[in-house]
């Protein structure tokens, strides 16, 4: 008993003074580049990158997308794809602003979380390469200004110089666009906590995740320019007071759901035996599809959107082949009947791993395959 109150305390002690440690680093090296930064000219250059697994259907639009708002490099970096990813996007890949890296090697040898290792590589390399900012996003997720025109250079040069600006969610409610665009001149959004943030590659970390870097002692803004205030320890969301403010300048518009049918096909992901005879779990940490309850409208300017929608229409129909779009969306479809298949087949103790993930879908195939599913179980 005396010696696991000794290891207790002892532990205890070690996480302290590790902890103190750790912020005196923080502040120092966040003192530092503020100093520095009062010499330093204001110019921006930004790198755009992502991770990337079996997103053909949607990479093409998303590379077009990003490039339409100004960001002056785009790295995709794909990953364990079994899709025509990289065929796909052979003429983006023939674009200066446009980099496509194979990173299979660096996730098969990472030791710890590799897309963190891998965001923490991409900080130091651009940095090095002179760009001034980095934002890492997922490929369903949209950097969007609210005019529709202003770019990221824009949004940088508009918010007072600090070291991270970090943009709230909206996801987009789209049920029965399949395979339509992100962007059409009126959306139907719901707001989320949670943020993407651009950040200054010269800023000091020691924690990193998806959504943010972490040090208390850097100067952290929204999208409104205003003091970023975090309620977590992961400087990952945003106060809900925030979320019942007008819309920000600047957002990212979440396409986490998509149309019913890509939603169930995103459940067959990441399943290392997927389809196995349709006698595996789908991926487990899905929570349904989104009702529509706290849905708002963005009316995007009619100009402004026509301008967007003429760079789109542009871009894709040089460097898309129409073969290799149907190829890409024959993948979802076919994934979609694959996971419709497991959902046939599963196990009894899987029933409320399937009723969490098909909440509020109303696509008749499914809802067929689920009461089989249920039938089976009596």
């Amino acid at each position: 008993m005396i010696r696991k109150l000794y290891l207790r305390k002892t532990g205890a002690v070690k996480k302290l003074l590790k902890d103190s440690l750790r912020t005196g680093i923080e502040f120092a090296a966040a003192k530092r580049k503020h100093y520095f930064d009062r010499f330093n000219k204001k110019t921006t250059k930004v790198k755009l990158v992502a991770i990337a697994k079996n997103e053909a259907a949607y990479l093409p639009e998303w590379i077009a997308h990003h490039l339409y708002f100004g960001f002056d490099h785009i790295e995709i970096n794909i990953n364990r794809t079994s899709d025509n990813s990289l065929s796909i996007l052979s003429k983006f890949s023939e674009l200066s602003q446009v980099t496509i890296r194979d990173a299979d090697a660096f996730f098969n040898s990472y030791k710890g979380n590799p897309q963190v290792g891998l965001y923490r590589e991409a900080i130091v390399k651009a940095r090095k390469e002179g760009f001034s900012h980095i934002c890492f996003l997922d490929i369903d997720e949209f950097w969007v200004s609210k005019d529709l025109n202003s770019t990221i250079h824009d949004c940088l040069n508009s918010i007072s110089r600090c070291d991270v600006i970090s943009f709230e969610w909206a996801n987009k409610y789209e049920p029965e666009n399949h395979f339509g665009p992100a962007i059409s001149q009126q959306v139907q959004v719901q707001r989320r906590p949670q943020v993407k943030s651009i950040i200054d590659t010269r800023s000091p970390y020691y924690r990193l995740n998806p959504h943010n870097i972490v040090n208390p002692f850097l100067d952290y803004r929204n999208a409104s320019g205003e003091t970023f205030k975090h309620i977590n320890d992961a400087f990952s969301r945003a106060p809900d007071i925030e979320l019942k403010q007008p819309v920000k300048p600047y957002f990212i518009i979440h396409r986490y759901y998509r149309s019913e049918v890509e939603y169930i096909a995103t459940l067959g992901r990441g399943r290392p035996k997927f389809p196995d005879e349709g006698k595996v779990k789908i991926k487990g940490n899905r929570k349904g599809y989104s009702d529509e309850d706290d849905a708002i409208t963005i009316n995007f300017d009619a100009d402004n959107f026509y301008k967007y929608q003429q760079h789109m229409q542009n871009v894709l129909k040089e460097l898309l082949e129409e073969t290799e779009v149907r190829k890409a969306q024959n993948f979802v479809k076919e994934t979609y009947e694959k996971v419709l298949i497991i959902v046939e087949n599963s196990d009894k103790k899987d029933e409320a791993l399937l009723t969490r993930s098909f909440k509020n879908i109303k696509d008749e195939k499914a809802v067929a395959s689920l009461n089989k599913f249920q039938a089976r179980h009596r």
